[in-house]
Formats: structure tokens, C-alpha cells, sequence
């Protein structure tokens, strides 16, 4: 078979994901042409594809340096910006702009990467400049994205309207159009949902609609119907995966482990000195950390109303640094052998790094908030590593965190989540986290702080003055008013935190109550207050 039928069979092989098919094509071609450099990129594609974003970006450099192209540098700064690395997407954005930019895919490519590590108004415009050019259903739906954390939600609509109008079974479009809300028994998408629903064969794809008729139904009173949805299509889902509790629950073990009595009095005292000789505070970020759908949103829009605070959005470089200074083979970003690893190495080492991954991002501000909620499980070493770091950790009533979590539909290549696809499993990870928060408040309690969510809402003046200042900020009730709030929303929240501070969220899971009581079960057992 010729070089050019091989690369024919490639590319058809990834358009219809029959990945091992094409690598085989791929790599017959580079034993016999090493200089092939669309074999390295598209084997960099199905890397990418597969979710092994470091063999995609080696592959795809090498394609690169080999053949300067801006399709492959926007590739490149896509799976960059998946693996977290901010500073490497500009990089490699900065590299396409060298080229004519004329093909839409790869300014629609350019954009996604964009989105990804938070610039929604530059994103935004790379969407728009894709779709004129070519009015793709997906281009409609990125856009759709971006304008979504950005606030734009009526402009979010119609992008999400017109995706589906090109591509009727596109089921993310449909998703993310009802999680925007704004249904009532007179204007729902139900029927057209329950409509799309049978046409559908794969397990993503039943799971998004399925989360999306539960949004809707729950907002016609149909509780029992929504709840039914989602624990048919998320148990089919938990059969598919190889997930057990028990992989979690180490993590959290393997932490309070490391973190030996005596490794936290030396982080205490050299963090005590450091504080009393850095004065101007140059590098001060504020971790915003909790389970998601806990509040942790809110939080950071109140703190990030401060105009000397910006905010930086969700970024896992501080896990990435971890990840980098403990060098090891595993998969994950965290796991036991991180953590292990990790904890013998110079923590500022892991601080320097994680300075200067997030430079671009904060572009100069020495007050910023990181708000990736589970930084939860890097806060011991977010502490050692950075002196004059401060950390709030929200917590949140146990069966409203609980049922916010299992309605929610997380990253489905992100197995950090992995709990939320079981009731029972996700009142497990919550009984953990709580230990896991009040083991670092006992043990820093000078730079990390329980907020209470439901404490907050019912006396905002109160408890939002005390975590403003544990932060070392000065208080003003201005921040409270979060509506002034402009700034991109890169969290499932990104509707709700438009709206004032309230507390129409408190108790929500009570229309849920008679199918919670699994979960409802297993958190009297572990002996965890419900109030």
C-alpha cells in the first residue's frame, strides 16, 4: 500500500474514531519515512482524542519543528491548555499568529484553547471570526460556551439554537442550552428532548439529555421523573467505568499520612519567619477551594470584587507543578505515589514553579484568586510551598453538596469526579472531604479557613468580613454586591452568581429527599452533621 493511500486511511480511520486503525497506517509509514510529519501530528490527534495529552503534545512539536504550520501549532496550544499549562498555550498561540489565518477549523481550534484556560472575550472573537468563514454547528456551540461564562447568556442561547438547528441530535448543544435556565411549564425544551432521547446510542450522549431533561423536569415540578433520568443514564454510565471508592478514599488517607505532625510544626515555622521578612506581599495568591456546586463561586466573587484582586479562574497548575517537581510515570496528576513522591522534594521548588506557570495569567497582580475547587487536596503543600498563601474552603450543607453534585454532569475524560455518578459514592467523598478540611484548618489554622456556605447566605456582613480579612484584605459591603461583578465565570455557576447573594439554594434537596435516602443514610452513619 503506497505512503499517500496509508495517510488516506489514517485520516479517515480518526474521522470515524477507529483510532487503532489509523495508528497502524501511521506507523507503517514512519518505519518507512521517518521525515513523514503529518504522521507524527496525526498520531499526536489520536493521542489527544484518547485523553494522553502529554504523548500529544510531544508528537505534535515534533510535527512542528519539523513543519511549521499554524494548524499544528493551534493543536498544540489546545492540548496544552488541557493539560493546564497556560503560559505553553501562549506560546503556541503566539507561534500561529506568523501565518495567514484562512482555514476555520484551525481559528475555531485556536479559540477552544482559548476557552479553555479562561479568556472568553478573546475566544470569543476567534469563534466568531471561525464562523464567518464556515457556519459549523460545533463553532456555534463553542461560542455558545464562551458566552456562557462570560454572562452573555441571551447571545449563549441563540449560538446553542443555531448549533442544533444545523446538527438537530447535537446533544452537548442541547445540554448546555437547559442548563441555562429560565424554564418554566410554558417555556421548556422537554418534548424535544424526550424526543431526541431514543435516537441516541451512545452512553455520553444519553447522559447529557438525560441531565438535561432532569434540569427541566425538576423546574416543573416532575421531581420523580428528573430523578429517574438521571439514575438510569448514570448508572449505565458507573458500568462503564473502572471506578471503585476505594481509589479516592487512598488519596485522602495518603494526605493525612504524609503530613506528619512534624513536617506541619516545620511548614508552621518557616512559613512564620518568611511572613515577618515579606512585607510587600509580591506574591500573595488567595486559593479558593471546596467540593463543586458548594459555593465556591460565590466566594470568589465577593473576593475578587476587591479592586486589587483578580481573579484567575479555575487552573491546575499548582497540581501540575506537584505533578512535575514528583516526576512520577503514573497517569494521574494526583495519586498516592504523587503525594508520596512529592512530599520528600523542596516544596518552594513546587511555589516557584507554580509563580511562574500562572505569570501570563495573572499578568502582574500579586493578589488573585485560584479558585479550582479541588485544591482542597493540594493545600498542604499549596501551604509549604508558598509562605504567604490563604486558602478559604468552603463547606456546604451535606445534602445540598451532595445532590449538587450528582445532578451535575462534570468533565466526562476527568476521572477526579468520578464519585458523582453514585449517590451513595458521593456522600462517601463528601464525609471525606470534610475530614480532609478540618485536618488543614487544625493544622494551618493561619492560612486555611472553613467558610460555611450556608452560614454566609443567611449573614453575609458577618461571615463575609471575616474570611475578606483572614485573606488580608480590607473590608468593604461594596464586594458583597456581586452583581457589579463583570468579570468570565469558568464553573457550572456561571448563570446562578449573576444573581445577588440569597438564600433561595438552601434546602433544595428537600424536593429530592424520598430518592436521596441512600446518601441520606450513609451520612448519619459516618457520623456527619446535617444541619
Amino acid at each position: 500500500m503506497s505512503e499517500k493511500h496509508l495517510h488516506q486511511t489514517a485520516i479517515q480511520a480518526i474521522n470515524k474514531k477507529q483510532f487503532d486503525v489509523a495508528q497502524r497506517a501511521l506507523i507503517q509509514i514512519l518505519n518507512n519515512n521517518h521525515s513523514f510529519y503529518d504522521g507524527y501530528f496525526l498520531l499526536g490527534v489520536i493521542e489527544a482524542e484518547l485523553g494522553t495529552y502529554t504523548k500529544a503534545v510531544a508528537l505534535m512539536s515534533k510535527a512542528a519543528q519539523m513543519h511549521p504550520c499554524a494548524e499544528y501549532f493551534a493543536h498544540l496550544a489546545r492540548c496544552y491548555a488541557l493539560i493546564g499549562d497556560s503560559n505553553k498555550t501562549h506560546e503556541a498561540i503566539s507561534q500561529v499568529q506568523q501565518f495567514t489565518l484562512d482555514n476555520a477549523l484551525t481559528i475555531d481550534t485556536i479559540g477552544v484553547a482559548l476557552s479553555r484556560i479562561g479568556d472568553h472575550d478573546q475566544a470569543i472573537e476567534y469563534f466568531k471570526r471561525a464562523i464567518k468563514l464556515k457556519p459549523d454547528a460545533s463553532f456555534y456551540y463553542n461560542l455558545g460556551s464562551s458566552q456562557t461564562f462570560a454572562g452573555l447568556f441571551d447571545d449563549a442561547r441563540n449560538s446553542y439554537e443555531l448549533a442544533i438547528k444545523l446538527e438537530p441530535t447535537f446533544y452537548q448543544a442541547h445540554s448546555s442550552l437547559s442548563h441555562l435556565g429560565g424554564t418554566d411549564k410554558e417555556h421548556n425544551h422537554i418534548d424535544r428532548l424526550q424526543a431526541l432521547l431514543p435516537k441516541l446510542t451512545s452512553v455520553n450522549s444519553k447522559l447529557h439529555i438525560a441531565h438535561a431533561l432532569a434540569r427541566e423536569l425538576g423546574s416543573v415540578d416532575e421531581f420523580g421523573a428528573a430523578f429517574s433520568q438521571l439514575e438510569i443514564a448514570k448508572g449505565e454510565k458507573a458500568k462503564s467505568l473502572n471506578y471503585q471508592f476505594s481509589q479516592d478514599q487512598l488519596i485522602f488517607e495518603t494526605l493525612k499520612t504524609c503530613f506528619t505532625e512534624e513536617l506541619i510544626k516545620e511548614i508552621n515555622r518557616n512559613n512564620s519567619k518568611k511572613q515577618k521578612t515579606n512585607t510587600d506581599l509580591d506574591f500573595a495568591p488567595i486559593f479558593v477551594t471546596g467540593m463543586p456546586r458548594s459555593g465556591t463561586t460565590l466566594i470568589e466573587r465577593v473576593l475578587t470584587n476587591n479592586n486589587i484582586v483578580k481573579s484567575a479562574g479555575e487552573l491546575q497548575e499548582f497540581a501540575i507543578a506537584i505533578k512535575r517537581i514528583a516526576k512520577t510515570s503514573s497517569q494521574y496528576i494526583l495519586d498516592p505515589a504523587t503525594i508520596k513522591a512529592a512530599i520528600t522534594s523542596d516544596l518552594s521548588e513546587i511555589g516557584e514553579l507554580y509563580r511562574q506557570c500562572v505569570k501570563n495569567i495573572v499578568k502582574g497582580a500579586s493578589r488573585f484568586v485560584d479558585k479550582m475547587p479541588l485544591n482542597v487536596l493540594n493545600a498542604g503543600f499549596i501551604i509549604g510551598a508558598i509562605p504567604t498563601a490563604k486558602i478559604v474552603c468552603v463547606i456546604r450543607n451535606p445534602m445540598d453538596t451532595i445532590w449538587g453534585n450528582y445532578k451535575q454532569l462534570f468533565s466526562l475524560t476527568d476521572s477526579y469526579y468520578n464519585y458523582a455518578f453514585s449517590q451513595v459514592d458521593t456522600a462517601k467523598y463528601y464525609c471525606e472531604f470534610v475530614r480532609l478540611a478540618e485536618f488543614w484548618q487544625t493544622a494551618f489554622p493561619d492560612q486555611f479557613k472553613i467558610v460555611r456556605y450556608d452560614d454566609f447566605v443567611q449573614q453575609p456582613e458577618i461571615i463575609g468580613k471575616e474570611f475578606v480579612e483572614f485573606c488580608g484584605l480590607v473590608y468593604d459591603s461594596k464586594m458583597l454586591e456581586i452583581t457589579n461583578n463583570k468579570s468570565a465565570v469558568a464553573t457550572a455557576s456561571s448563570v446562578q452568581v449573576r444573581s445577588k447573594i440569597s438564600t433561595s439554594s438552601l434546602g433544595q434537596w428537600l424536593k429530592y429527599r424520598s430518592f436521596l435516602q441512600p446518601a441520606y443514610n450513609e451520612v448519619i452513619s459516618q457520623g456527619i452533621k446535617l444541619d
